[in-house]
């Protein structure tokens, strides 16, 4: 069993990240809490509800931002090599740039 959970974890880093990876952990986080308290009748008390679904809106806002960048950042490796020459690309490692000002800005560079 473990050698299957190594290469699932494998399979699912080389094709996403490491933080998609972390974020499906979180959602199955939430499907097993979530079935503790329907199938076992677990206490659903307001904290861990909210929590939950503070969890919930936090995988769901990830994944629309995710889904959201057209330039495909989470493919690294490809950027950093075409940034870094190979293949005469002139393309920035980084398709993003912060400011701090009066707060933290993101600017997508386009």
């Amino acid at each position: 069993m473990c050698p299957g959970i190594l290469r699932f974890t494998y399979l699912v880093i080389g094709h996403t990240s490491p933080v998609s990876y972390q974020v499906l952990g979180h959602f199955k986080l939430l499907v097993i809490l979530a079935a503790g308290i329907f199938i076992f009748k677990e206490d659903a008390n307001e904290l861990r509800l909210a929590g939950m679904l503070l969890a919930f809106a936090g995988i769901v806002m990830y994944t629309t931002l995710k889904q959201g960048m057209a330039s495909g950042w989470e493919k690294s490796s490809s950027v950093f090599k075409a940034a870094s020459g190979a293949g005469g690309s002139s393309v920035q490692p980084f398709p993003f740039s912060f400011r701090v000002g009066k707060g933290l800005e993101t600017k997508i560079r386009e």
